[in-house]
């Protein structure tokens, strides 16, 4: 398993990801944890798509 190593957005250490919190906040190897907000093409996937369960994908169909 590799790790990447970057910046951290608050302190701007080099750290790695250990971890996710209860409320989906990432957890820095510095200690600092935060979540950012969904990008515009993560928003049009949600709105355009939905999750199957199989780990799929489906259209949504909007009746006229």
């Amino acid at each position: 398993m590799s790790y990447a190593s970057y910046p951290c957005p608050i302190c701007h250490q080099v750290m790695v990801i250990i971890g996710i919190d209860k409320n989906g906040k990432k957890i820095a190897s510095c200690g600092h944890a935060f979540k950012f907000k969904k990008s515009r093409s993560e928003k049009e996937l949600d709105r355009k798509y939905v999750k199957t369960a199989d780990g799929g994908l489906e259209l949504i169909v909007k009746e006229k």
